[in-house]
């Protein structure tokens, strides 16, 4: 990513420019990306020179998180059975009620926002929580 003076803002209790957090993590995602494809390139050169050897002898450099991802399945449905996915309708609900969506004034009612975080943390089970709003007839936008 070039730099660009739009990234930063003035910190005026330090008194100096910070990079904002939007950007910070914009680039931390790029260069965990970029870190990834080398360790995955590095990975498939050493199983092609040497395929009786095995990466997984406790190699302290190897992350740990991609092969857990790879190991949890996200085929399935989010929840087994109506009881299951009423309940975690109802926890959800109270959770983003609980974190002051934001809503907008549309004259005879307010539309609520999904925020960012909150979708990304329930996005297994957006599908029928967005259901389960529109069957409490509550307006949202995301």
């Amino acid at each position: 990513m070039k730099r660009n003076n739009r990234d930063y803002h003035y910190d005026k209790t330090d008194k100096k420019h910070v990079m904002k957090d939007s950007v910070r993590r914009k680039k931390s995602a790029v260069h965990a990306r970029i870190k990834r494809e080398r360790q995955d390139k590095k990975e498939a050169e050493q199983k092609a020179l040497d395929p009786e050897s095995s990466s997984d002898e406790g190699d302290a450099s190897v992350d740990s998180k991609p092969a857990e991802r790879a190991a949890k399945p996200n085929n399935g449905p989010c929840c087994k059975d109506t009881e299951q996915v009423a309940e975690k309708n109802e926890r959800m609900f109270e959770e983003w009620k609980h974190s002051s969506p934001a809503k907008i004034d549309q004259g005879h009612s307010y539309a609520y926002e999904l925020s960012f975080w909150f979708v990304c943390k329930h996005r297994a089970h957006m599908p029928h929580f967005k259901a389960f709003l529109d069957l409490k007839n509550i307006q949202w936008f995301q």
